[in-house]
């Protein structure tokens, strides 16, 4: 069972949108794109205090974000 935070996020991140104007697809490991990561921490998530994450949790995060595409 999926919490309505994971679920509100999951589709928040596969709205097409979204994927567009943050450039999650254009996100590649080689090159991931940390703008959604870093919004979906300060505007959907732990909110803009720079304590609760750091650039590391960015960079993790919007690693995981690359090979997502219209289509996931």
């Amino acid at each position: 069972m999926t919490s309505n935070l994971e679920q509100l996020l999951h589709e928040i991140t596969r709205d097409p949108a979204m994927m567009f104007w943050q450039d999650v697809v254009r996100s590649l490991p080689a090159a991931p794109n940390e703008n959604y990561a870093r919004e979906m921490m300060e505007l959907f998530s732990l909110g803009a205090n720079r304590g609760a994450y750091t650039e590391e949790d960015v960079r993790q995060q919007a690693h995981s974000l690359t090979g997502w595409n219209l289509g996931v």
